[in-house]
């Protein structure tokens, strides 16, 4: 396996090294995907209980059409790589913007979908975190799956989507 062992990369779980700066699909992997949205907490971690960015996606690819639903498995997937920035804040970092853009260009080239998220996702997106803020950080009504199992179910639902393709 090729690596590039920079100051401008980052390791990830299965070992392989991804310059951030310069992304290459090559070095994207789904296994590194699910595990790290299977991993990282919505809303920053400022929830009464862990619930994942992987649990998140999967729910907003279950209520799209097929031709949707693996933009908006993978919507969030720069996230495994770079962490997420809230709106508020990252409106000001365009560096941060243009980092998180090419890295979703890479991914979408990788697993053949476009990084311009459909308005349908979007809409699913905003309706979601408005759900998740209700339910996992005001309340705590609602059971999140535990990191290996929401990986496992994200990995799943990858292929059964692409299965077609």
């Amino acid at each position: 396996m090729e690596t590039l062992e920079t100051n401008r990369a980052i390791r990830t779980f299965s070992g392989e090294y991804i310059d951030v700066f310069d992304p290459s699909p090559a070095h994207l992997h789904i296994e590194d995907i699910a595990h790290g949205l299977a991993y990282r907490c919505r809303f920053g971690g400022h929830t009464k209980t862990f619930h994942s960015v992987a649990e998140h996606c999967i729910h907003i690819s279950d209520m799209c059409p097929p031709h949707l639903r693996l933009q908006a498995l993978l919507h969030d997937a720069s996230e495994a790589y770079i962490g997420d920035m809230p709106t508020p804040i990252k409106q000001f970092l365009p560096d941060f913007q243009a980092l998180e853009n090419r890295l979703m260009e890479a991914i979408g080239l990788k697993f053949g979908f476009s990084p311009r998220i459909d308005s349908f996702v979007k809409a699913l997106d905003k309706s979601s975190l408005e759900w998740e803020w209700e339910n996992k950080v005001l309340n705590d009504n609602v059971k999140s799956m535990e990191p290996e199992r929401v990986k496992a179910l994200f990995l799943m639902r990858f292929q059964q989507i692409t299965k077609h393709f």
